[in-house]
């Protein structure tokens, strides 16, 4: 069922390269929590996990765009993640922003997986 781009394909595809982006636009931007303590990595250095969940972004992205399956189950594995580690910063930091970031990794995996026909050879 491949060549029928859905329209929340393509903003979650382009929000995550935009996501992607400004974590590399604000690699000297100190941050309460730091990023990698966020992340629940506090012993590998900051910019190592910035570097590495920007560049892994990038490339989610791009398979989710392209409708590949491994974009499919990159997304789909990366948004339950992301959603799980916001929700652990609700319970830590109690921010609203956590809260929201965790609502929209749930539905990006909901909608993900609501539309897992559209990705090439997935079943």
């Amino acid at each position: 069922m491949k060549g029928k781009d859905l329209l929340g394909i393509k903003f979650i595809g382009w929000f995550q390269v935009f996501g992607a982006i400004m974590v590399f636009l604000t690699l000297n931007v100190q941050q309460t929590p730091a990023f990698n303590v966020r992340f629940g990595v506090p012993y590998i250095p900051e910019l190592l996990v910035r570097l590495c969940v920007g560049g892994f972004g990038i490339i989610i992205a791009y398979g989710y765009l392209k409708q590949n399956r491994w974009g499919y189950w990159s997304m789909l594995i990366y948004s339950i993640m992301f959603c799980f580690i916001s929700i652990n910063q609700i319970n830590q930091y109690g921010s609203e922003t956590f809260a929201l970031n965790a609502i929209y990794s749930g539905m990006v995996a909901l909608y993900t997986f609501i539309n897992r026909k559209y990705f090439i050879k997935l079943i």
